[in-house]
């Protein structure tokens, strides 16, 4: 394997504004300016691992970000890949960029975890043998192989990343760049972990960008070439071989019994023990800067090929069709939800049992009436969706993050889609089981009616959950608002704060509340199975529990009419849950996926 791919980069620079104090300050100071990374130029090659070496905040990894035009704030400079520029479309289609501190299902086997992704990013010409092939390859490699029946949430520090690892590179990636894959592992660990990359990158002859904030001995072998940074200039890039050659030029020679990666990142990093040493080291490392830009040469390429073809940039890769995305998302889905049994079983049976409870207390007690009884159903139903979100939208957070890392393969939305038509299929159980230990507990008909409500119902909790899922990116932020926004429609829904005044929001609110018209069902069909009886509770909380009274209605609206509650309790979940929809659409990840395709 002659040809090498080669990122060369030429005066990468960035700059970004930080604003101090308060919002109000902020008004009339204006913000500071820090150029945190400054001509940085390198060249990587296929066949190695290519080691960012640095102390903290000497700009390592702003320069990946820069690579992958991450980076919050003004880049400069120009990253070229086998001849063609580095735009984001095309990173985002030929390289991986790992980073170790995201979030991955953990319900999920190893296995499960890996076949689904390469399903997804490998080209719609790959068999199923041959992805089996690519997986076991690279578990293999990475030493993974043994964990494949594993939860990710049960694996070791070490063992995780490895897997996430294997799971960037099954799309097999021309350029990966990890940031800090030896942090906060052992010496064996981070040892292991390297010589994976770096056997990958001898094997399949692509490049491999590390971070690393110190290079041990063992690390400093693995390394083909090497890029010091000092406070975002670089101070060397080049050969690891030629290391000790270049800065014994620059009259700081290494001694024999010394590790000279570690030896000239010393030189490199400021003592802050005392005033003179800063001054010292402070000098020490802007003369090896100042050197290196002055005696800096081309950087050698080996093999026949500097630049590669660019056959790889301009080939097509044909992903999957929407329909085996489809496929693919609704099957992860399902298998991050039955990879907790015993949560989705108990949603299924908590509100059927408490229908059976609640019938032996009703039987045994002669003192309830009509009134109490819409109203306990009543709240009945609003616990039925409190616990759809406790029991079924925690997992729809699980794949949130991995969706957006694979919005360059799919639209995101098709991840929130593909969750509802599993959402669907599992309230229509729900609802099902419970209606109909309700109605054979307690004899009254209208099963349908009732089972649809509730799935009605589950559509706008569903629309609520979607709008909060966009802005709020904590899970538990996400449900807390969810159950709050939930119940205030709930409690305005039974006319507590209802008025017959059209020019009041509350009126108008009312009209477009769906419990509003849930409610009226669940009375109609529950009144209609049970004999009246007479409300011995002041007239207010009749009207709270029956909510029958025309009053409390707009004008054009007939209470009697079954039908039209129906076609407007439909008409209402639909319409949130198409607007939730679109501002879901609107997310981040899913614009820059129109640009990717628009250009």
């Amino acid at each position: 394997m002659n040809e090498k791919h080669v990122l060369e980069c030429k005066n990468i620079s960035f700059m970004t504004a930080i604003s101090n104090g308060s919002w109000f300050s902020k008004i009339y100071k204006p913000p500071s300016v820090f150029q945190i990374l400054k001509n940085v130029s390198f060249t990587a090659i296929s066949g190695e691992v290519h080691g960012i070496v640095g102390v903290a905040d000497s700009g390592k990894t702003t320069l990946l970000e820069a690579l992958t035009s991450g980076a919050g704030g003004d880049i400069g400079g120009i990253a070229m890949l086998d001849k063609f520029m580095l735009t984001r479309r095309r990173f985002n289609k030929f390289c991986s960029h790992i980073n170790y501190r995201n979030q991955y299902p953990s319900s999920l086997t190893v296995r499960s975890l890996l076949y689904y992704h390469a399903r997804l990013c490998l080209s719609s010409s790959h068999t199923t043998l041959e992805i089996d092939h690519r997986i076991s390859e690279l578990s293999a490699m990475f030493d993974v192989i043994g964990y494949a029946h594993d939860k990710l949430e049960d694996l070791s520090i070490s063992a995780k990343r490895r897997v996430m690892t294997v799971l960037e590179l099954l799309k097999d990636p021309i350029l990966t760049i990890i940031d800090d894959p030896t942090a906060d592992l052992s010496p064996l660990s981070a040892y292991q972990l390297v010589y994976a990359l770096h056997f990958y990158a001898a094997k399949f002859n692509r490049i491999i960008i590390i971070t690393l904030r110190n290079v041990r001995s063992d690390l400093s072998h693995l390394l083909g070439a090497v890029t010091f940074l000092f406070y975002g200039e670089v101070a060397y890039s080049g050969p690891m071989r030629l290391l000790p050659t270049h800065f014994k030029k620059a009259g700081f020679e290494c001694p024999s019994d010394e590790n000279p990666a570690a030896y000239y990142l010393a030189l490199l990093t400021i003592d802050k023990e005392s005033m003179e040493k800063v001054m010292e080291t402070q000098e020490k490392a802007t003369k090896l800067v100042a050197f290196r830009a002055e005696n800096e040469t081309p950087t050698e390429v080996s093999g026949s090929t500097a630049t590669g073809t660019g056959v790889l940039l301009d080939s097509g890769r044909k992903g999957p069709t929407s329909s085996t995305v489809f496929s693919i998302l609704f099957r992860r889905m399902l298998s991050i939800i039955s990879s907790t049994p015993s949560t989705s079983l108990a949603g299924l049976i908590a509100l059927p049992v408490v229908a059976a409870v609640s019938s032996f207390l009703r039987n045994s007690c002669s003192s309830t009436n009509l009134p109490s009884s819409l109203f306990f159903w009543k709240l009945v139903t609003f616990l039925f969706l409190l616990l759809q979100i406790i029991v079924i939208f925690p997992n729809y957070s699980k794949t949130r993050l991995l969706s957006f890392r694979e919005s360059n393969l799919y639209c995101q939305t098709s991840s929130l889609i593909t969750f509802f038509l599993l959402f669907l299929i599992y309230s229509t159980l729900q609802s099902a089981l419970f209606v109909g230990i309700a109605s054979w507990s307690f004899n009254f008909t209208g099963m349908f009616q009732i089972t649809l409500t509730l799935l009605l119902l589950s559509i706008f909790s569903f629309s609520i959950f979607s709008i909060c899922a966009r802005y709020l990116k904590d899970c538990s932020n996400v449900l807390f608002f969810q159950s709050a926004i939930l119940l205030a429609f709930f409690v305005t829904g039974n006319g507590v704060t209802r008025t017959t005044a059209s020019s009041s929001m509350l009126y108008y609110g009312g009209v477009a509340n769906p419990f509003s018209y849930s409610n009226f069902l669940l009375s109609k069909i529950i009144t209609n199975s049970t004999e009246s009886e007479e409300c011995t509770y002041p007239i207010y909380m009749c009207k709270l529990s029956m909510n029958l009274h025309s009053d409390l209605y707009p004008p054009w609206y007939t209470p009697s009419d079954t039908l039209t509650n129906f076609l407007i309790l439909s008409c209402l979940s639909t319409t949130f849950l198409v607007v939730s929809l679109l501002i879901h659409y609107t997310e981040p990840s899913v614009q820059l996926q129109k640009h990717m395709k628009a250009s």
